[in-house]
């Protein structure tokens, strides 16, 4: 929230994705015929979010 980043003392930053983060909540065409679950690379590093298109540095 903006909260978040106003009470923090340490830099801060906004980076907007193309598409809407999953929370960590692992999509089910990771889950394996035995039933677990296996998140890729791309879910761990940004939550299926798509490529950054934005971001900035707030003041």
């Amino acid at each position: 929230t903006l909260a978040d980043l106003n009470n923090n003392g340490r830099g801060r930053a906004v980076v907007v994705h193309a598409d809407p983060d999953n929370f960590g909540h692992i999509p089910t065409r990771y889950t394996l015929p035995d039933g677990a679950a296996v998140p890729d690379r791309q879910t761990l590093t940004t939550g299926d979010a798509g490529p950054r298109v934005a971001c900035a540095v707030v003041k």
